[in-house]
């Protein structure tokens, strides 16, 4: 689901299920993968809100080349904040 647009209503997965499962159901399913991984999920890195950034910039406005080198920047200055 990390790179999902939107996220999935329990209601959609009613319909999806063809309500074999209710909206209550699917959400003490995922509570029980949550509190099984004990709320431990991977967040988005800082390199996919970098790319997501970029994504957001009008192409219009943003050179695919001047994109490429504000990641490669932007790359670097993580890499080198996290070494410090």
């Amino acid at each position: 689901k990390i790179h999902e647009p939107e996220a999935m209503t329990p209601d959609l997965m009613v319909k999806l299920s063809h309500s074999i499962y209710t909206a209550e159901d699917f959400e003490q399913c995922e509570l029980k993968v949550l509190e099984s991984l004990n709320w431990r999920m991977n967040p988005p890195t800082t390199m996919a809100f970098v790319r997501r950034f970029f994504q957001i910039i009008p192409s219009d406005l943003l050179e695919e080349s001047d994109q490429n080198d504000g990641m490669k920047l932007a790359k670097l200055q993580i890499e080198e904040a996290v070494n410090d």
